[in-house]
């Protein structure tokens, strides 16, 4: 069937559709319609994956066909040190597009695992391709994904530059997927790992923002209790409360600054 027989209901299975819909940004859609109104015929459409806990989605140097969209879970992504330690480049939930540099025909840069039980879309890159030719909307879309990798990496850059309590604060709030709500199906060394902290400096300072009142935590659920007085230490701020509680928070910040100072004299950090 090409893309002239029918229209996007027509042409995906149910299994397609929930892939179609399961990407919040709703690229593969976008091609799809294009595709379809445009004439264009290419047999391809997305596709849904599932990874299991530890499975790679893909490694580095690959080549690879797909742009990726997550579903549901998490992927981390990482690179090879020159000594050959692994550094976690990201953490990527729901609405997250990855695989961008099979666009531009290269290897991946890094690698691409599942942490914990993971769906994707699947794009065929000759898809997105043909979708972007006839859209111009569709290349905002894909020009917005690239401006989002830039500041991304742009904070990874900066990263090591801000206190342990602001890098693990600004982490927290940026992986919120519901209001109040943090799923972490990570380690604490793997968080530790991505901000560049030791996993005692990560227990700690959950351990003490939870004291603080500002957060609790449940296994690997993280529930927000103040997400003004995290805003304000991920922005490098104390947060304005009662003095028990300033008095708390200072304890917390200066103490885990000074453990992660000890720590990170003894073994430099990763470049």
């Amino acid at each position: 069937m090409t893309w002239t027989d029918a229209n996007p209901s027509d042409i995906l299975s149910e299994s397609d559709k929930s892939a179609v819909r399961g990407c919040d940004v709703n690229i593969a859609e976008a091609i799809m319609q294009q595709l379809c109104q445009s004439g264009s015929s290419f047999s391809g459409v997305p596709t849904m994956r599932a990874l299991r806990r530890g499975q790679h989605l893909y490694w580095p140097g690959d080549l690879s066909k797909h742009v990726y969209s997550v579903k549901s879970g998490t992927l981390k992504t990482y690179g090879i040190e020159d000594d050959g330690r692994e550094q976690i480049t990201g953490f990527h939930t729901a609405g997250k597009v990855l695989g961008l540099d099979a666009l531009v025909q290269r290897p991946m840069r890094c690698g691409a695992l599942a942490v914990d039980v993971t769906t994707i879309c699947q794009i065929p890159v000759q898809m997105v391709i043909l979708g972007s030719g006839e859209s111009g909307q569709l290349r905002l879309q894909l020009l917005e994904e690239f401006r989002k990798e830039i500041v991304r990496l742009e904070a990874r850059l900066s990263i090591c530059c801000n206190p342990a309590p602001q890098r693990l604060a600004a982490f927290i709030l940026s992986m919120e997927a519901e209001p109040a709500a943090v799923h972490l199906p990570m380690s604490h060394k793997e968080i530790g790992n991505y901000l560049h902290l030791v996993p005692e400096t990560v227990s700690r300072l959950l351990a003490r923002f939870q004291r603080c009142g500002w957060l609790s935590t449940h296994g690997h659920r993280v529930d927000i209790r103040d997400r003004a007085a995290l805003g304000q230490i991920a922005a490098g701020h104390m947060p304005g409360a009662t003095s028990a509680t300033v008095s708390a928070a200072k304890n917390a910040l200066s103490g885990a600054a000074r453990y992660e100072d000890n720590k990170q004299s003894a073994r430099p950090l990763p470049t």
